[in-house]
């Protein structure tokens, strides 16, 4: 049973994470030769300030690159 988890900083719409479960269970049935049923894709949005990059959140992260 593949199991896809994409994690985002993006704000998504339920039309663009429809898009995405559609898309990636299409590739996914696909390329692994599996029934559709067995493919779960799971997208969780995480705050911008529980991402950490080098060391920083990554608003902190993004504001010191410029």
């Amino acid at each position: 049973m593949p199991i896809l988890k994409i994690s985002t900083v993006l704000n998504t719409s339920p039309e663009m994470r429809q898009r995405l479960i559609q898309r990636l269970t299409d590739v996914v049935t696909e390329e692994m030769n599996v029934p559709p049923q067995t493919v779960n894709i799971l997208i969780e949005h995480v705050d911008a300030t529980c991402w950490g990059v080098a060391g920083n959140d990554l608003t902190e992260f993004v504001n010191k690159r410029g």
